[in-house]
């Protein structure tokens, strides 16, 4: 949760370094990395926290749906910007 409240701090602080990242063809695959640990904190967090079930809940939708739109962006950003060859990697579309 803190990586998430520092990104979106960093996003509107700092927003020509954010547009920058995201069309920067190294540094765009980094993006998933927000709502997949999110996913992880709530699969950690759902065992030991039944009282939490809601707000785990809207964590896990909300990650959900974060990871949905940013990998439907990198997937259209590679595409449409003919990625360098050796920039590649299948490993990519794991998130």
């Amino acid at each position: 949760m803190i990586l998430l409240i520092s990104y979106i701090l960093r996003m509107f602080l700092y927003i020509e370094h954010f547009k920058a990242d995201i069309k920067h063809q190294v540094k765009i695959n980094f993006l998933s990395s927000i709502p997949i640990s999110m996913l992880i904190l709530v699969a950690f967090w759902s065992s030991y926290k039944d009282s939490i079930i809601i707000e785990l809940n809207i964590i896990f939708y909300s990650a959900s749906i974060l990871q949905l739109v940013i990998a439907l962006y990198v997937i259209s950003f590679w595409f449409k910007n003919s990625m360098k060859n050796n920039l590649l990697s299948p490993a990519w579309f794991i998130p």
